[in-house]
């Protein structure tokens, strides 16, 4: 990629800084499409119709890029969403396990209860 300078009359620079900044450009971005657009649409110089030409080119890249940037916010959000699934679903099962411990170990509980028989009832039960 090559650079150049290029020298503007004041009133030329300051249109072309408040239309950069209408389309949300930089003003190098402004001046790389026009000449883009001026080498590619021929002659330019001579056409009245260049200039809605450069600001439709300009806005469909600002928009292309706009949408790039929203496809990769997408994208990552995505991820994200199914990170957060995946620790739900984790978080679920372990749930689900503890419950079954909890469940196991009451019904041990309930065994040990039956089975233990009281002294008064030892002592008591040969006679009745």
């Amino acid at each position: 990629m090559k650079a150049f300078s290029v020298r503007l009359k004041d009133p030329l620079h300051q249109t072309a800084s408040q239309k950069a900044e209408e389309l949300g450009v930089p003003i190098t971005e402004l001046v790389r499409q026009a000449l883009d657009s001026f080498c590619t649409a021929g002659d330019a110089l001579t056409s009245t119709t260049s200039q809605p030409c450069v600001e439709t080119s300009l806005r469909i890249d600002l928009l292309e890029s706009q949408l790039e940037l929203t496809q990769q916010q997408v994208l990552t959000k995505d991820k994200q969403i199914e990170e957060m699934l995946k620790q739900q679903n984790q978080g679920q099962q372990l749930a689900a396990m503890q419950q079954q411990t909890v469940d196991k170990l009451t019904e041990q509980n309930h065994l040990l209860l039956e089975k233990k028989v009281s002294f008064w009832r030892r002592l008591i039960a040969p006679y009745s």
